[in-house]
């Protein structure tokens, strides 16, 4: 049995080195359609492999899981024979959780069948893997690269691929165009102008193409900007639902209460941004000042102003004084300008008790 090792394996970003030749192509076609056949069996559907995003980490982690089983004889004749996998020896031989198998399992059969039969000798020797020098004990397939560093290998493949395309010609590049990326893969599926192609490093990808075949290369143009744009829309409308909940919430919470005392009692409630969120009077509607004197959604100073303006002109201070009590939240110094120099200019005796702390408004 064949000892699992994380790691061991790894994709590589760099292109494919393609068997050209009619006989080649045409066999990778044969190879590529007895395969699709073969992954219903499996209860696999490639659309939905091209569907699912997955990352290049996970990729490996799947290849490694793949290559286990293919190296394993006695699990992968088991796979071979039930068409299906058998979770519990996997789990137990690659350390991995039965839920996480089961939700990559179409991923994992589709490595396993490429790299498990030599029939897929053409599809599997189009990817590009590396194992890690130390791990290599014998003579190892053509499509496996020995490589003591994995990440840096990646990365100078990275590279060199772009400085492929960096000397074509390309047209002006437009918004869209900017978040394009050019990749290769070999066409597993077509319907007319549709195609799902595989990858030298295992990704599925769909696209369009024009006269290629099944079973040839073909170099296709992905913008990556799309890719998940259901994904970030619905991210978006939840963080724009959240915030309008907590903007809300906190508009309409009071945390500070005003008791206005004339001839008359109002209660104002005021939120964080100090603006009356609700008003009230010690006495009916159809008399209170506050039919006459529009405070909601007024901020602080303009509300208490409006109130001693329209008592001072109304003569509805009989008691020589208007009382203003807060309590919860004080309000800051400086908020009630133009309520003082009202108050200042009219000569108004107001007692003003902020939070505790009694003072004269002037």
């Amino acid at each position: 049995m064949s000892e699992y090792k994380k790691g061991k394996y790894s994709f590589s970003l760099a292109p494919a080195l393609v068997l050209v030749g009619k006989e080649i192509v045409e066999e990778r076609k044969n190879q590529v359609e007895k395969f699709i056949r073969e992954l219903e069996d499996y209860d696999v559907i490639l659309r939905d492999l091209a569907e699912e995003e997955v990352s290049f980490d996970l990729r490996n982690d799947l290849l490694n899981i793949a290559m286990y089983i293919s190296e394993t004889a006695e699990i992968y004749n088991e796979f071979y024979e039930k068409k299906e996998l058998p979770i519990n020896k996997i789990s137990k031989g690659v350390l991995k959780s039965r839920q996480f198998l089961q939700k990559w399992r179409d991923y994992i059969i589709v490595y396993s069948l490429i790299l498990g039969d030599y029939n897929y000798k053409y599809i599997a020797d189009y990817l590009k893997i590396i194992q890690k020098k130390e791990d290599v004990e014998e003579k190892i397939d053509n499509n496996v690269i020995s490589f003591n560093n994995i990440d840096n290998f990646n990365s100078k493949d990275k590279e060199d691929e772009n400085d492929e395309y960096s000397n074509e010609e390309s047209e002006e590049p437009s918004l869209l165009e900017d978040n394009s990326e050019k990749v290769k893969g070999v066409i597993l599926y077509k319907r007319k102008e549709k195609a799902i192609i595989l990858t030298s490093s295992g990704e599925f990808i769909k696209s369009k193409i024009d006269n290629e075949n099944i079973g040839e290369e073909v170099s296709v143009n992905i913008k990556k900007k799309f890719k998940n744009i259901k994904f970030y829309i619905v991210i978006l409308i939840l963080f724009t639902i959240c915030g309008l909940s907590i903007g809300t919430y906190k508009y309409f919470k009071g945390v500070t209460t005003i008791i206005f005392e004339a001839d008359e009692q109002i209660t104002l409630e005021v939120n964080v941004f100090n603006r009356v969120v609700r008003s009230k009077s010690n006495v009916s509607n159809v008399r209170s000042i506050l039919e006459k004197v529009e405070v909601q959604d007024r901020d602080v100073d303009t509300a208490i102003y409006k109130l001693i303006k329209y008592c001072n002109e109304e003569e509805q201070i009989s008691k020589g004084q208007v009382l203003i009590t807060v309590t919860g939240n004080a309000i800051k110094h400086g908020v009630l300008s133009d309520t003082s120099q009202y108050i200042s200019e009219e000569g108004i005796n107001v007692k003003f008790n902020n939070a505790g702390y009694e003072s004269n408004l002037k």
